[in-house]
């Protein structure tokens, strides 16, 4: 039950992302929300789903370059983006700095092991993949070791700085607030569309990253479950080298079934108007 249990999180946490993905993308002044009335957020998140589970079919070499491209490019925005937020927050804006310590207690338990559950999965999925990793025990306890206090600084730096400048955005359109918050710190050089992109693009990059990085290693599970008869063996060959082609079939295909039938979000005003409001903060 443990096992079921986690492969059907990590199914569950790529259809979110896969969902996150298309309302980015949507986001953007020239994408429609529909066409010929068909609504696109469920066609850009299968779509989404479906190019990463090319690149896993495509072998692991190519996985694993997708994936250091994807990470390095999100991770040095949001670098950017936390440090020039504070900057601007303090010294620039002149708003005081909220840190927030006061809303600790409006998240309960469960929400709280929900969040961290996804925020934290990578780490989890690197012991999946342990025979792909030179000195697999002391490259892991390094790696994560370094990543995980790295990664909380980011977390923190992004959280302060995006409920400071979009607390609205927070509220009525979160899954873009990041945006908006962009979008006000660089209005101050005239520049507030090119925050919102900026973030945007960044956001996919984290998106599909996180589908990327979750496809390859829960397909090392299941195929670690196969072995230990949990799973039937139709689903994966244990003796195979690798993840099999099946494996990361079938979970790309339950993860579409996901999130083409998640209940849509309301759609974010566009990016226009976001920026217009932007620049009259």
């Amino acid at each position: 039950m443990v096992g079921w249990s986690l492969l059907f999180g990590y199914i569950g946490s790529m259809a979110m992302y896969a969902f996150a993905f298309a309302e980015f993308t949507l986001g953007f002044a020239a994408v429609p929300d529909s066409y010929a009335g068909v609504p696109l957020r469920p066609v850009v998140s299968v779509l989404a789903v479906a190019l990463f589970v090319v690149l896993n079919v495509a072998g692991a070499r190519v996985t694993g370059s997708a994936e250091n491209v994807l990470v390095a490019a999100k991770v040095g925005i949001l670098v950017a983006f936390g440090v020039w937020g504070l900057v601007y927050l303090a010294p620039v804006s002149g708003q005081p700095v909220r840190l927030g310590f006061d809303r600790l207690t409006g998240i309960t338990p469960i929400v709280a092991a929900a969040i961290s559950f996804v925020a934290f999965q990578g780490w989890q999925l690197l012991f999946y993949d342990q025979e792909r990793i030179e000195d697999p025990t002391e490259t892991i306890r390094k790696a994560v070791s370094l990543s995980i206090p790295t990664a909380v600084v980011i977390y923190v730096l992004v959280a302060v700085v995006t409920t400071n400048l979009a607390p609205q955005a927070i509220q009525h359109h979160p899954h873009v607030a990041l945006a908006d918050a962009a979008s006000a710190m660089l209005s101050y050089f005239g520049l507030a569309s090119l925050g919102f992109l900026v973030i945007s693009i960044s956001a996919l990059f984290s998106t599909g990253s996180a589908i990327n990085a979750t496809l390859f290693s829960s397909g090392h599970f299941a195929k670690k479950l196969v072995s230990g008869n949990l799973l039937p063996d139709q689903l994966a060959d244990a003796e195979a080298d690798g993840v099999p082609d099946v494996t990361i079939l079938v979970l790309g295909l339950v993860t579409a079934a996901f999130t083409a039938w998640g209940v849509s979000a309301p759609s974010p005003p566009s990016r226009r108007s976001r920026s217009s409001s932007s620049s009259g903060r």
